[in-house]
């Protein structure tokens, strides 16, 4: 799919694909972002660094779990919005083929 336009919209939707597949990436890089710090903290060797290590990442924990889900909540409506517009187009089309006036779906 191309650039989606009308009189007033355009959507580039390779772009918009792009985007949310950039997201779903990220939001693998974090959530596997937990998984490098559990193995780092045996080869510390020293306790007070293996305890200080453990407490950073609870509480970075938290906050990756919110950017998670915010990353994944931003790729499910760039493809929903995607999935839309090409419906919309598809419906045009449809109708602009077929001499009808065109309604939006």
């Amino acid at each position: 799919m191309g650039l989606l336009q009308g009189q007033d919209l355009k959507v580039n939707g390779p772009i918009v694909d792009e985007f949310a597949r950039r997201l779903e990436a990220i939001k693998k890089d974090i959530d596997d972002a937990g998984n490098l710090v559990k193995g780092k903290q045996a080869a510390l060797g020293e306790h007070s660094a293996e305890e200080a290590l453990h407490s950073f990442e609870s509480n970075w924990h938290d906050g990756r779990e919110r950017i998670s889900e915010a990353m994944k909540s931003l790729a499910e409506m760039a493809h929903s919005v995607l999935g839309e517009m090409e419906k919309q187009d598809t419906s045009l089309a449809a109708a602009i083929t077929a001499g009808q006036p065109s309604r939006p779906v």
